[in-house]
């Protein structure tokens, strides 16, 4: 596929067929994606790569830490989908309703939530604690390029924070040390034909969020 094919193409797909990503796909795609920018050269990204019976340990406890109504402590932060603005608390509204009310599928993306996307290969991706804010803008980077140099060869990908809610679980499966930040979970793998694959999040129009100024701006 052309770049612009494999960006329109890439999606967050919610159901996986649970074959694992071979290690050879999964060093090339890592690889590839080591080739993103950072601030100063830093390269803080660290690759965590679950499959096999570490992928199924994380999710067999995760499904426990769920049963059991284990609070959400991602690493990261999180805040109220209220206090988002305006305009996120709309796109989320929308998606919510796509799921709901145009494909009924809300509870099936609950199950599959918890069950991790019945996925076989999950990529957790860390940084220092001790470090910018900066390092999590090129966080971003590898993870974008992570995700399409999947896509490029035929794979799915989800970034979801369902991934990462209890690091602690990953942290012990996976052997994290506790001065890394449990960032990004992507689950990476072929989309299922179920339903709620067929999904696909509205776009915002250009206009909404590009500005393009050749003047600057009166402040007379």
């Amino acid at each position: 596929m052309d770049f612009d094919e494999v960006v329109a193409a890439r999606h967050s797909v919610r159901d996986f067929d649970g074959q694992p990503v071979p290690d050879q796909v999964i060093r090339e795609i890592v690889e590839e994606a080591g080739q993103s920018p950072s601030w100063g050269d830093t390269q803080p990204w660290r690759v965590y790569v679950a499959t096999g019976e570490a992928m199924d340990e994380i999710r067999a406890e995760h499904e426990k830490a769920i049963a059991a109504g284990t609070k959400s402590h991602s690493d990261f932060g999180t805040i109220h989908r209220t206090q988002w603005g305006q305009q996120p608390l709309t796109n989320i509204t929308d998606f919510t309703t796509q799921i709901s009310h145009d494909l009924g599928e809300h509870s099936r993306m609950s199950e599959d939530n918890a069950r991790l996307f019945n996925v076989g290969t999950a990529i957790y991706l860390t940084i220092q604690k001790t470090t910018t804010n900066w390092n999590v803008l090129d966080l971003g980077a590898f993870e974008q390029t992570l995700a399409l140099a999947a896509k490029a060869r035929g794979y799915d990908t989800i970034i979801a924070y369902e991934l990462v809610r209890f690091p602690h679980i990953v942290r012990k499966v996976m052997g994290i040390p506790n001065n890394e930040v449990v960032a990004i979970g992507m689950a990476m793998g072929h989309a299922t034909d179920a339903r709620i694959n067929s999904l696909r999040a509205q776009r915002m129009p250009l206009d909404q969020y590009l500005t393009i100024r050749h003047q600057p701006v009166s402040h007379e």
